[in-house]
């Protein structure tokens, strides 16, 4: 998830100033091309402990249908 972040944002930044619609830039209001900081770092916190969750809700419920005595269990 950092990575495709990482990889889209900087796409984004260097794609925009060559888009004609964004060459010619307003004088009133300015356009914003940088992200909010602190609200995309809280959503990528977010999604990180979703992601987190579902994980380790997962792998508990493998563990508890895991049985173990199978492993060494030859076939007749």
């Amino acid at each position: 998830m950092l990575v495709g972040g990482a990889i889209g944002l900087g796409a984004a930044l260097v794609a925009l100033p060559s888009i004609p619609q964004f060459l010619d830039r307003p004088d009133v209001p300015p356009p914003v091309y940088t992200p909010d900081w602190p609200t995309l770092a809280g959503a990528l916190g977010v999604a990180l402990v979703v992601v987190a969750l579902g994980l380790s809700l997962v792998v508990a419920g493998l563990v508890r249908k895991a049985r173990p005595e199978l492993l060494r269990e030859e076939e007749a």
